[in-house]
């Protein structure tokens, strides 16, 4: 009996640190078009162009932190988004809750940047880690 109990204990502590992620998110690369299903309608989301400006790196001295900047097309519209840090830690991390609106079919959207997930990024420069290496998650919600 004891050891179910620690068993689970230990599933419960686990499951409840798993990464949670919100409804609606999206993790799209570099340059992908994808068909996202939301409130019944499929749209069009392509992340067309990604702009990394943030002041990370080992061969660099920073004045700023930086921003990263992403061009959307979300059916047929140009959405963009921008995040910008002012302190001077070096993190890959873009602020949190950056947002765009965006209309389809008459209804209005929100665009809002969750992160951004770089695979082996550049330790020199970040800026010269390949666009196809990035994710960057976003939500879209209903305004």
């Amino acid at each position: 009996m004891k050891k179910s109990v620690i068993v689970g204990l230990c599933l419960t502590l686990l499951l409840s640190c798993r990464e949670k992620i919100e409804p609606n998110t999206l993790g799209i690369t570099y340059r992908e078009e994808v068909k996202w299903a939301i409130d019944g309608k499929k749209i069009t989301v392509k992340l067309n162009e990604l702009t990394e400006g943030r002041c990370i790196g080992d061969e660099i001295v920073c004045i700023w932190g930086g921003m990263i900047s992403m061009k959307f097309v979300i059916e047929n519209q140009q959405v963009d988004l921008f995040s910008t840090r002012w302190g001077f830690e070096q993190t890959t991390q873009p602020l949190q809750g950056e947002q765009s609106d965006f209309v389809v079919n008459g209804q209005t959207y929100t665009l809002q940047l969750n992160r951004v997930d770089i695979k082996n990024p550049d330790k020199g420069l970040l800026a010269r880690t390949p666009k196809e290496n990035y994710t960057v998650f976003v939500i879209i919600k209903k305004k």
